[in-house]
């Protein structure tokens, strides 16, 4: 792990009815909202891929989903997002997207 995605796991975990596990029996660590799987990151690379509703991703301007390595074929239509962590400054960024997707679309 990275020292960026130490401090996204650690920011995330403190946003209300948010929990960090395990997918199941893998090494997959998914993002938890009040049970339902918001998110969960890329092994290896500094990706957090994200269920984003359309009309959301629209508001804040998102734009097309970013093509992961891990999903190099995904949709344009996808619901799923890849945010990217490579800097302290994209990990407060992710946290305050995520913050505002909870309270738009979730809560």
């Amino acid at each position: 792990m990275t020292m960026f995605r130490d401090q996204l796991e650690l920011k995330l975990a403190g946003l209300p009815d948010v929990d960090l596990e395990l997918y199941k029996d893998s090494d997959l660590l998914c993002v938890y909202f009040k049970g339902k799987e918001l998110a969960h990151f890329h092994n290896g690379l500094s990706e957090l891929d994200v269920r984003i509703p359309k009309k959301f991703a629209k508001r804040h301007q998102l734009g097309e989903p970013y093509q992961s390595a891990r999903h190099p074929d995904r949709s344009k239509n996808s619901i799923w997002r890849v945010l990217t962590y490579r800097s302290e400054q994209e990990v407060d960024e992710v946290v305050e997207l995520i913050g505002s997707l909870l309270k738009e679309e979730y809560s």
